[in-house]
């Protein structure tokens, strides 16, 4: 299967798949140890504010990303920035292992610090070991993304494992753990040439030249367009990730978890997402394959009114309450599933695109615009997911609702004059669409 793709790509894989675990593992527990009482091993602060803090975190872990991307284009290069990240998350997770309000922000802060330089800069490596033509940068960047979901498919299982039986402490140094693991395998794959030339620290006389090469027309427009689709995913991340913040909460307080006299972890429910991506991710690649060229903005639209029926499935489930008390775990899992296809719509052939039409010298920072916007939306997650001791379940899962049909809409009206912008310098006869 890896025949035809660059050797970087196997130890790639499995380095975002160990960063991911730390991650996701993390995340799994981050709101209920928040809103979990003190007497419990948690913090026991109030769903309101635990939300908030989950919001900032989010929003910060992301929007790093610039600086990240930022200093490895001009002073560092992608690699070294993938090994300080690492390092400052691992130290973030166990930081968050030791009881105590300074240490748990001190940790998140490492944590939301080192992403930003290890996610851009990952990314942007793989993206460089294709050629600019290559026909199967679009399959290695699907690959890599199943790499992503196997380790947040596992994360909440096992950290909620292990914070079962030791407490979230040992769930936090779980997480660390993987870390390490996804640090020590990409120093492995370096220390082996997988990764070519790609990710050296940037010659002083290159970065000069490069700086005083203008951009031609094409790619102002492409750059134009890419920060169009960071804009339009703040919104659709906005959705997302509720289900960490809100959704976790719900499935905490307002879900009957229990299964043949079992109880079900709330932190178990933050597997599905994954475990439908790696199940739906080959029929959706067989799907865009079919359809051939769609653009990559309609495929948001049809993202955004798959999102929009996740969220009516919510409000179906907040009238369950409403009425008997408690809702079904039913539906949060057609939830999960209607919100993963509608991810598979958007997140992984957006990075590929990206890529494919950014200018070299710009990549690392771009990537970094699309995750900061990633941030700004997880931000408004956690921030409009705070409101519910104001507003009601209901009031806000039709507002998300309602805003995705109109972000659906504004998609397909904008799609042929950004399909436009970036395929302006295209030959119509071309035999391979730019979009994927």
């Amino acid at each position: 299967m890896l025949q035809n793709h660059p050797k970087g790509l196997k130890p790639l894989f499995f380095t975002e798949m160990w960063e991911r675990f730390g991650f996701y593992g993390m995340r799994a527990l981050l709101t209920l140890y928040m809103i979990t009482a003190v007497s419990a091993g948690g913090l026991g602060w109030s769903n309101g504010f635990s939300l908030n803090i989950y919001a900032w975190y989010l929003g910060l872990a992301y929007f790093t990303t610039i600086l990240g991307g930022w200093v490895a284009d001009r002073f560092w290069g992608q690699r070294r920035s993938v090994v300080f990240g690492g390092l400052l998350m691992a130290l973030g997770y166990f930081l968050l292992a030791i009881k105590g309000t300074n240490t748990f922000f001190i940790g998140l802060s490492c944590v939301a610090l080192g992403n930003g330089f290890f996610k851009p800069c990952l990314t942007s490596i793989l993206g460089c070991l294709y050629k600019k033509d290559s026909s199967y940068r679009d399959s290695g960047y699907a690959i890599f993304y199943m790499g992503i979901n196997l380790g947040g498919l596992l994360a909440p299982f096992i950290c909620g494992y292990f914070q079962e039986i030791g407490g979230f402490e040992t769930g936090f140094i779980i997480a660390g753990i993987g870390m390490l693991v996804g640090l020590a395998t990409f120093l492995r794959g370096q220390q082996k040439g997988a990764f070519e030339m790609v990710g050296l620290k940037p010659q002083k006389v290159d970065k000069k030249a490069l700086s005083e090469k203008p951009l031609t027309s094409l790619e102002k427009n492409r750059l134009v367009v890419v920060c169009i689709w960071s804009i339009l995913i703040i919104a659709f991340f906005m959705a997302f990730e509720q289900a960490g913040g809100l959704l976790s909460v719900y499935a905490k307080e307002y879900t009957r978890r229990t299964f043949m006299g079992f109880e079900i972890n709330a932190a178990y429910f933050q597997s599905l997402n994954p475990f439908f991506i790696i199940l739906v991710g080959p029929i959706m690649s067989v799907i865009w394959g079919k359809l051939g060229n769609l653009s990559l903005t309609i495929k948001f639209a049809f993202g955004f009114f798959l999102s929009a029926i996740a969220f009516g499935c919510m409000m179906l489930a907040a009238q369950e309450y409403q009425t008997t008390g408690s809702s079904s775990a039913f539906w949060l899992v057609l939830f999960n599933l209607l919100i993963t296809i509608g991810e598979l719509c958007i997140t992984p052939v957006l990075w590929s695109n990206v890529s494919k039409i950014t200018p070299t010298r710009y990549l690392s920072f771009m990537m970094a615009v699309t995750l900061a916007c990633v941030g700004i939306g997880c931000y408004l997650a956690g921030f409009v997911g705070s409101y519910v001791e104001t507003f009601s379940t209901m009031e806000i899962f039709s507002g998300i609702g309602v805003v995705m049909v109109a972000l659906g809409v504004i998609s397909l009206a904008i799609n042929g004059k950004l399909k436009s912008l970036v395929e302006g310098g295209i030959k119509k006869k071309a035999k391979k669409p730019v979009l994927a």
